[in-house]
């Protein structure tokens, strides 16, 4: 009897430890993180991965669209002039597109914008990291 209590607690555990490690790599959304840009959060986690996703797709055409005319930002957690460029060739890139709902072209990410580099990244190492910090719905 014993030992099959045992057993058995030993499979609910297992069956919950491995709940968790399924879960954890599910993707999610974050429509509480701040929108990122000039007006809005110009400084941490959130503008380097906006920076390091942008370079992800700048560096990797194969497996993302591409972004004509892209330069290689400074991953530096600074929102300057060359990562709103950036933003804004990535919008105008989206909306280039036929058949999506279009993006503002401001420089700004918010959760729409947010969608896009998730997606658009999505094979990128730091992209599940990144989901905490990019807003997205």
């Amino acid at each position: 009897m014993l030992g099959k209590l045992k057993a058995k607690s030993a499979l609910v555990v297992a069956a919950a430890g491995m709940a968790v490690v399924v879960g954890a790599g599910t993707a999610s959304a974050n429509p509480n993180a701040s929108y990122i840009g000039y007006g809005y959060t110009t400084y941490g986690s959130g503008v380097w991965c906006v920076q390091h996703l942008i370079n992800y797709m700048t560096n990797h055409p194969g497996y993302t669209p591409m972004l004509p005319g892209a330069v290689t930002l400074g991953e530096d957690n600074s929102f300057g002039p060359a990562t709103q460029g950036m933003v804004e060739l990535l919008q105008r890139s989206y909306n280039a597109q036929p058949g999506v709902a279009q993006l503002s072209v401001d420089g700004v990410v918010g959760p729409a914008t947010g969608n896009v580099i998730l997606n658009w990244a999505h094979q990128d190492p730091y992209q599940p990291y990144c989901q905490g910090y990019i807003p997205s719905s």
